[in-house]
């Protein structure tokens, strides 16, 4: 049985790292490929975990400078973001039932709190100008 050789954690962290997810997802699709085709051994599942893991590590650190209409925060961190629409009257909070919502917003269908603090911010645009004017005073952060 011939073993394949799976990309390095290593490997995939640079490639995520430098931002080239395409190039993350041949070097993985073309490992599986080759082992698959081949019994070759390797664990694909854990491959696929550790790049849904390096995924999820990206999109938290892109998500602050994202607009809002790209799921982002606009410039802010995650912190900031919940005191400006606190400001505003907005809660986001934790439903019983362990999904996300904000303050108006008819049904609470957000799996984590980012994609609700982003939704709260499209509806709410009216806290964004503030941004600038309160990272001068020091309130909040500016990115």
């Amino acid at each position: 049985m011939q073993t394949n050789k799976t990309p390095s954690s290593d490997e995939l962290s640079a490639v995520s790292a430098g931002h080239k997810p395409h190039a993350a997802l041949r070097a993985l699709f073309e490992s599986w490929t080759k082992a698959t085709a081949t019994h070759g051994t390797g664990d694909i599942l854990a491959d696929l975990e550790q790049m849904i893991g390096g995924l999820e590590h990206l999109r938290a650190q892109i998500r602050p400078a994202l607009p809002t209409s790209c799921g982002g925060f606009a410039g802010l961190q995650r912190t900031d973001a919940i005191k400006l629409l606190r400001q505003a009257g907005v809660e986001v909070s934790e439903t019983p039932g362990g999904y996300f919502g904000y303050t108006g917003c008819d049904a609470s269908q957000w799996e984590c709190l980012d994609d609700a603090i982003s939704a709260a911010l499209q509806l709410h645009p009216q806290v964004l100008p503030q941004t600038m004017a309160l990272a001068i005073k020091g309130e909040v952060s500016a990115t």
